[in-house]
């Protein structure tokens, strides 16, 4: 479930989505949302542990959850969830009140958080380790395809990747000790030339829908970049290659500017400064996530990335 931890309030650029997952072959269909979210919306739970739904009064367990530029609130209960086949019960919390935003406008009936234990306040909530506990699932691995358009469908799927969305061979990043699936981030590059960073790491975040970092570094990025809002420049912008574990990942300027007509261009870049006592760190959302497949081992703790095959690489080949 997704929540506003310790009362920070976030941005209202984060859309509202996380399908993070790990669980045996199963495939789910995604569709996009523009709503509101968080940057910690890969927590999996409330602020309450598993508890059964009634109580031993009678009643049930209520908790009240902010998210970021709205609130919800309802019981906790326990259900049978299902992907296709694969189900577990699993402790969940049915919202009896919402806010008119952002959810009034949502394409979707709720919010399924999938990222890692840590982040849970018991196992119960956590949906894949409730599915390992009731042996519906053998193995920990997840893969997430983002389609390059409206046009294109795009995919989670559990236990396994789907090597047709693979333009090029996956390589392996270990997952740091945090709860999220982050990786550390070795440097940037543009135009030839590294951008210092320190102690510095990404999450990939699917509810997320810009990139975003530490404050110095994006206004740093945004000057080097300069993209003109007249899209004037939008042809002769270079690269930002994005180093981890010795290999360069690369957004073009297709896949880091938004535009939204021939003279309408706008970087899909926005600060986000990590809380007291946490290194540099980036949040890789929708637009690394279309330019590549990520795949999610929970088993080994790493994450696969292989650049993605839509019909626009496809072609090229």
């Amino acid at each position: 479930m997704v929540f506003e931890e310790d009362g920070e309030e976030l941005p209202a650029e984060w859309p509202l989505f996380d399908p993070r997952a790990v669980t045996e072959p199963l495939l789910a269909q995604l569709r996009h949302a523009d709503a509101q979210d968080l940057r910690r919306g890969l927590a999996q739970v409330p602020v309450l542990s598993a508890l059964d739904d009634v109580g031993d009064d009678g009643d049930q367990d209520v908790v009240a959850l902010a998210f970021g530029t709205g609130s919800a609130s309802g019981t906790i209960t326990k259900d049978k969830v299902c992907i296709e086949a694969a189900c577990a019960t699993v402790d969940i919390v049915t919202t009896t009140e919402e806010s008119e935003a952002p959810f009034g406008d949502a394409p979707f009936d709720g919010i399924l958080g999938l990222g890692l234990p840590k982040l849970g306040e018991g196992p119960a909530f956590n949906v894949l380790e409730s599915m390992i506990r009731d042996k519906a699932v053998n193995t920990g691995l997840f893969s997430v395809f983002l389609g390059a358009t409206d046009a294109e469908d795009s995919e989670i799927v559990f236990g396994s990747y789907r090597p047709e969305h693979l333009a090029s061979d996956l390589f392996w990043a270990p997952v740091m000790d945090t709860g999220f699936w982050q990786v550390g981030l070795e440097t940037l590059l543009v135009r030839g030339e590294r951008l210092n960073l320190t102690n510095s790491s990404f999450i990939l975040d699917t509810g997320t829908s810009l990139l975003a970092g530490p404050t110095p570094m994006v206004n740093l990025l945004m000057d080097k970049l300069n993209v003109e809002s007249d899209c004037s420049n939008y042809a002769t912008l270079p690269d930002i290659g994005f180093v981890v574990a010795g290999r360069t990942l690369s957004l073009a300027a297709a896949d880091y500017v938004d535009r939204n007509g021939p003279k309408d261009c706008s970087l899909s870049l926005m600060t986000s400064d990590p809380a007291a006592g946490e290194g540099p760190v980036w949040i890789f959302g929708d637009p690394f996530l279309r330019k590549f497949v990520t795949v999610y081992n929970r088993d080994k703790m790493e994450v696969g990335i292989a650049l993605a095959k839509h019909p626009s690489t496809a072609s090229k080949k």
